[in-house]
């Protein structure tokens, strides 16, 4: 079907959040009318997004003034339930049939508005802890989706239309690589650092395969791209691979990054991308100079995605590096010590720069979890699948992607990362079922 959608005030921004929610995520034609006779004579499913006007035979929508804005003011923001969903910029009072600005509220959450110029930690990182999700609960929830599907309904009823059959939900797995090599071909020193740090633990076990790798007696626990390529295969996904070229003093601390056996199988089997060293988030120079290294001696081809290192970057400094080399597409958008939605959705969208106020043509896509995130939130391997299967449910209700990282370290099943394989199949094995529909055989999996 198509929605017309009448406005007072056109804006860029306006544009940008209407168009997602109806082409994206609903995948519905969106039409938007300026003449308010021309919008009284529609016949069609029609919004009124007006302060000054309703129309009675609308979806009238009451505009909080976010979207009529051209620059970042300090916003604020009363967050509050509705029909089991929570809500902020609440308009909608009197003729309104929504309770909130369903549009500014979207592109509130999208354009990370919050991000701009606000507290980050230690690391550089914008903090969980600030954002207006995490604060008020609903961050394990792809609330912009969940919205438009609402709306949808209530343009169904309202109209007696029939909307667009949604199949769109899908996995996106991504598999870094910083470190290429355990033991192999690290330094001496660093080597023996490590020796004796098990000698003193009593780790025996893991000393003596040490020693194995390191003279050649058996392979490398991280070399282990058939490893990867076999637990991609069991759960019938593809996975694309972020690879870093470059080591700073914060990174992994191998001599080589990567072995020629590595570069031949991403070459000839698998989407690859830049994977930024620790200190290049914000450093176009740098940035372009790994991407460069990566296209011309690994990949032989050319790299337009990006996931960044530890999820270290900035709004909006380190989309416009991005943009700079020639990337397109990134997968970074999620916390490194909380899993769910940080930008309220699992749809990807096209990243609007404020500062400029354009639509930009970077795609971003919401990462909902990583092993490292799990990891750092202390999640217990056994626990993984009460954590992750409700936000898998989410995605799939709303027909979303679901975006999730794993490091080759977890695939290996050693050292810290033990007892990690097995439980992180059974997520992927129950996210891929979902994706081909078998509802049963997923629910079997987590009983």
């Amino acid at each position: 079907m198509t929605i017309y959608i009448y406005t007072e005030k056109y804006t860029r921004r306006f544009k940008y959040i209407a168009e997602h929610i109806f082409k994206r995520i609903l995948r519905e034609d969106v039409i938007f009318l300026r003449d308010l006779e021309k919008a009284k004579q529609c016949k069609e499913p029609i919004i009124c997004y007006s302060r000054t006007t309703t129309l009675p035979k609308a979806i009238n929508i009451c505009p909080h003034g976010l979207l009529f804005q051209s620059d970042i003011r300090s916003q604020e923001i009363a967050v509050s339930d509705w029909e089991g969903t929570r809500i902020f910029f609440q308009t909608g009072y009197g003729s309104y049939d929504v309770p909130f600005d369903i549009f500014s509220a979207s592109f509130y959450l999208l354009s990370r508005y919050e991000e701009y110029g606000a507290p980050v930690d230690e690391e550089g990182r914008y903090k969980k802890e600030n954002s207006l999700a995490y604060k008020n609960g609903f961050l394990d929830r792809p609330v912009v989706d969940e919205w438009a599907y609402r709306l949808e309904k209530m343009i169904v009823k309202k109209f007696r239309c029939t909307p667009m059959v949604k199949i769109g939900y899908r996995v996106h797995s991504s598999v870094v690589i910083d470190n290429y090599y355990k033991y192999r071909h690290c330094s001496i020193l660093t080597n023996i650092g490590k020796l004796i740090s098990k000698f003193f633990r009593g780790d025996f076990k893991n000393l003596k395969k040490q020693l194995k790798v390191m003279f050649y007696i058996e392979k490398d626990p991280y070399s282990n791209m058939k490893e990867i390529s076999a637990f991609h295969n069991d759960v019938d996904l593809t996975p694309s691979f972020f690879v870093m070229v470059k080591k700073g003093k914060k990174d992994c601390r191998n001599k080589y990054s990567l072995f020629w056996s590595l570069s031949k199988s991403l070459r000839r089997m698998y989407v690859t991308g830049l994977h930024p060293s620790y200190g290049s988030g914000t450093n176009t120079k740098q940035m372009a100079e790994e991407l460069k290294k990566l296209e011309n001696d690994i990949v032989k081809n050319h790299v337009s995605s990006n996931l960044f290192h530890q999820l270290k970057f900035e709004v909006p400094a380190s989309y416009e590096s991005l943009l700079k080399i020639g990337i397109e597409e990134d997968y970074s958008m999620g916390y490194y010590d909380a899993v769910g939605f940080r930008a309220g959705t699992c749809t990807p969208f096209r990243f609007y720069d404020i500062k400029h106020e354009s639509k930009t043509r970077l795609r971003i896509h919401n990462l909902v979890f990583s092993d490292r995130t799990l990891r750092e939130m202390g999640v217990k391997p056994n626990d993984m699948a009460t954590l992750l299967k409700p936000l898998i449910d989410r995605v799939k209700a709303v027909e979303g992607q679901l975006c999730c990282a794993i490091s080759n370290c977890a695939i290996s099943d050693s050292g810290r990362w033990q007892g990690w394989k097995t439980p992180l199949s059974s997520v992927y094995r129950y996210a891929s079922l979902l994706e081909t529909n078998d509802k049963r055989s997923a629910e079997n999996l987590t009983k």
